[in-house]
């Protein structure tokens, strides 16, 4: 009997010891962090947002007008569209193939029905019109909301119908800028912004407002009492747990913090100095912070201590997907994640094509590099050749038995194209794959 008690406890501590042992090493495995993927695109300016519909299928857009597209996590990225004077700030899908970006220009607001293959300017917009569209959420494929701007006016344009009629609601009564918004339902979200009473910058304050009917009424969740400082970005890690950050050119520092659904607000400090514009959490507890050329800090005790991110800058955005997965942009583009392995795809190791597909060069105009990445579904001898807009044959880049997969040439210094590329636009990639 004591035998039969000793061998128990020896192969039940053997096992417990087998299971500690596989729980650490999971954890390990688990560990996610935060890393800038290396095949990301250059901002014309700075990265203002980005949205996933996936963990694999997303966009950012840039200030400087650019919009980008990847399919794969973030290894490769495609770009799909330019427009120097758009400045975008936000951007939002409903599904892989409808979308909106807002801009801080006269354009207002653009939409694409084809996962942004084609970008189109939305014309219908009502007035009183935002004079930009820094926020932007998603609700379904029917209903979006979007505001603006950080500078004011405050004005909330909303559709019901996906985009095929919009309605406007002037928000001076409540809020003197708005900058962002997050909607739970069709009818319940919050928008974020400052208060109507003060002058921007200079005396304005941080306000939460919340409705519950679509916009008909509203509700001042929170007001903060330091003039100068304004709402920036609001971030749910659930229904019940968000946090708003607080820009403050006066460096500051401070967010705001709900555990009961937005209903009340905790202002939480922020002891480094720092002008705090993006914020994502996954938790409670567990979250970041980061601002304009400054470093991203973390936080594991809902804010109570925060710590210095390295190598994590300028963030402006973060979308989370769990508790092991997001992404964030600033100047760069960064994704949190186990596996932060980020090399260019190759044919071996990645996800086989589901088309053909020649990638417009990145960047373009180039000085003196550039990029160009391309698929093919089969094995078979690929060609890819450079024209002039004349027809002529500039270089031959790719002449060879190819395996079927994604590829991207990388650093091309077309030193006969270059100067060409600094006078005009014009210039066009064309690639034949056979």
């Amino acid at each position: 009997m004591k035998l039969q008690e000793s061998t128990f406890r020896f192969v039940f501590g053997f096992l417990v010891a087998i299971l500690l042992a596989l729980v650490e090493i999971s954890e390990c495995v688990a560990q996610s962090s935060w890393k800038a993927l290396p095949n990301a695109p250059i901002a014309l300016s700075r990265f203002y947002d980005a949205f996933f519909v996936n963990p694999s299928t997303g966009w950012i857009v840039d200030i400087g007008g650019q919009i980008f597209k990847t399919r794969d996590g973030g290894q490769t990225w495609e770009f799909q569209f330019i427009s120097p004077l758009a400045q975008f700030r936000s951007v939002g899908f409903a599904d892989t193939l409808r979308g909106w970006a807002g801009t801080l220009s006269d354009d207002l607001l653009y939409q694409t029905n084809d996962g942004g293959a084609t970008w189109l300017r939305v014309e219908n917009l009502p007035d009183p019109k935002p004079a930009g569209i820094c926020g932007i959420s998603v609700v379904n494929a029917s209903v979006i909301y979007a505001c603006g701007r950080f500078e004011g006016p405050s004005h909330l344009i909303k559709t019901t119908d996906g985009g095929a009629t919009w309605s406007s609601l002037d928000m001076s009564a409540h809020a003197g800028t708005l900058v962002d918004c997050h909607f739970f339902s069709p009818d319940s979200g919050f928008v974020v912004g400052g208060d109507p009473r003060g002058a921007f910058p200079s005396t304005t304050k941080a306000v939460v407002l919340f409705t519950a009917d679509g916009g008909r009424n509203w509700q001042t969740r929170h007001t903060t009492n330091r003039e100068g400082e304004w709402c920036w970005k609001i971030s749910f890690a659930s229904r019940r747990f968000g946090y708003v950050s607080i820009e403050d050119f006066m460096r500051r520092g401070f967010c705001l913090k709900t555990t009961d659904g937005g209903i009340t607000w905790q202002e939480i400090a922020i002891p480094q100095t720092l002008v705090t514009e993006g914020i994502g959490f996954v938790n409670e507890n567990k979250g970041w912070i980061g601002g304009p050329l400054a470093t991203s800090y973390e936080t594991s005790d809902g804010g109570l201590t925060w710590q210095p991110v390295a190598g994590m800058e300028d963030i402006n955005r973060f979308r989370m997907f769990s508790d092991t997965l997001g992404y964030a942009v600033g100047q760069l583009v960064y994704k949190y994640s186990p596996d932060n392995t980020t090399a260019v795809n190759s044919s071996k190791t990645a996800q086989l094509p589901l088309d053909f597909g020649l990638e417009q060069n990145f960047p373009n105009p180039f000085n003196p590099t550039t990029s160009i990445t391309y698929r093919i579904v089969q094995p078979g001898h690929v060609q890819l050749k450079v024209f002039d807009v004349s027809g002529q044959l500039i270089a031959t880049l790719v002449n060879e038995a190819k395996p079927a997969g994604s590829y991207t040439r990388l650093g091309l210094k077309l030193q006969s194209l270059r100067g060409a590329f600094c006078r005009s636009n014009l210039l066009i990639f064309k690639g034949l794959l056979r």
